[in-house]
């Protein structure tokens, strides 16, 4: 049975069920949960793409000083035989005098 009632100043009809204010709180907490698993999905998107950016910038980091690493032993490698082979040479030319 719909009932007039008084309000501040307003004549309302109360309906069955929930009340006008009910159903909009209850759309609020709906819109708010919505807007929070929104956000936290974009969060978790957002920290495994930034992760997987540093774990690339790593492994390209640690390629480069690889080949750094690398290309400064082979010359060195390089430079000490050559030493070795003028050394024996002179070493070779001397005593043959």
């Amino acid at each position: 049975m719909n009932h007039p009632t008084k309000e501040s100043g307003f004549s309302q009809v109360a309906l069955p069920g929930k009340s006008g204010d009910e159903k909009k709180s209850l759309s609020l907490v709906k819109y708010t949960m919505a807007l929070a698993i929104a956000w936290t999905v974009i969060m978790v998107a957002s920290l495994l793409w930034i992760t997987q950016e540093v774990k690339q910038d790593m492994l390209e980091f640690a390629r480069i000083k690889a080949r750094v690493a690398h290309e400064k032993d082979v010359s060195l490698s390089q430079n000490y035989k050559q030493h070795t082979l003028m050394s024996q040479s002179r070493f070779m030319s001397g005593h043959q005098t």
